[in-house]
């Protein structure tokens, strides 16, 4: 147990384990733990990793600077490094800054069981506002070589009440699986929500999730829920989609549940997905189809553009058509 200077408060605490470096070569630890200062009351805990196993292992982390308010609270478990070679961890953890009641909780991912495994996660940052939650589970990587988790997680600034919750896919079972996300940013306005459950990959080899979420700005009550694919089964697989901008109203809404691809290889779904623009109570429902039990499967599909009145509806209803051919390449 390490007690830090306490600067300009009182009742600061600091608890960290440092890590254990055992059973290989080559090992190294850099961390820059927190500055407390400016408020009373603070806490941070954190455990850090155990190296272990392996030789080459790298741990670089900069911990978070808690300032400038009270009652604010970091906890964070590190991940285990363990059984692999070449294992790498590069962590930057968010700034918590000008309010009170700020609250980080974090559960970082577990790399073991392959060799050159690497986790880059760039955390937000939570400023200008109070009361504000982040709330992350991050994925599990295991039983694979070459998988790579990169992420950057949205700003939360200039609200009160912001709420980001995101449950992040599982990537297991296959070799060089990639995941790539950029979330939302939520701005300018109070009660903004986004909820999102993301695809599971598993299964197969070569999967790639692509996906640009949308961006809520200038209006009061904005909601976007949406339940994108599950992706299983086959190789070479790939899900990319552009969802909607929400903008310059209130009381927007947009519902879509996408397809689900199954069974087969090569399948591809492409969707560009409505804008939602310039007026009140607008409302897009859509139920795209199911692509099951064939190769090289297709849909490409534009949907509406909502924009300039009040009280769009657009429900599609027509038959698509599935187009069936022969990739001549797998995508990544």
């Amino acid at each position: 147990m390490v007690f830090i200077n306490q600067a300009g408060g009182s009742g600061q605490t600091y608890i960290s384990t440092t890590p254990t470096l055992s059973g290989g070569s080559g090992q190294t630890y850099i961390s820059t733990t927190p500055a407390l200062s400016g408020g009373s009351g603070q806490t941070y805990i954190s455990t850090t990793p155990t190296l272990s196993g392996g030789s080459g292992q790298t741990y670089i982390s900069t911990t978070p600077t808690l300032s400038g308010g009270s009652g604010q609270t970091y906890i964070s478990t590190t991940p285990t490094l363990s059984g692999g070679s070449g294992q790498t961890y590069i962590s930057t953890t968010p700034t918590l800054s000008g309010g009170s009641g700020q609250t980080y909780i974090s559960t970082t991912p577990t790399l073991s069981g392959g060799s050159g495994q690497t986790y880059i996660s760039i955390t937000p940052t939570l400023s200008g506002g109070s009361g504000q939650t982040y709330i992350s589970t991050t994925p599990t990587l295991s039983g694979g070589s070459g998988q790579t988790y990169i992420s950057t997680t949205p700003t939360l600034s200039g609200g009160s009440g912001q709420t980001y919750i995101s449950t992040t896919p599982t990537l297991s079972g296959g070799s060089g699986q990639t995941y790539i996300s950029t979330t939302p940013t939520l701005s300018g306005c109070s009660g903004q929500t986004y909820i999102s459950t993301t695809p599971t990959l598993s299964g197969g080899s070569g999967q790639t999730y692509i996906s640009t979420t949308p961006t809520l700005s200038g209006g009061s009550g904005q909601t976007y829920i949406n339940t994108t694919p599950t992706l299983s089964g086959g190789s070479g697989q790939t899900y990319i989609s552009t969802t909607p901008t929400l903008s310059g109203g209130s009381g927007q809404t947009y519902i879509s549940t996408t397809p689900t691809l199954s069974g087969c290889s090569g399948q591809t779904y492409i969707s560009t997905t409505p804008t939602l623009s310039g007026c009140s109570g607008q409302t897009y429902i859509s139920t795209t189809p199911t692509l099951s039990g064939g190769s090289g499967q297709t849909y490409i599909s534009t949907t509406p553009t909502l924009s300039g009145c009040s009280g769009q509806t657009s429900v599609p209803h027509r038959l698509y058509q599935v187009v069936v051919v022969r990739p001549t390449s797998v995508p990544h």
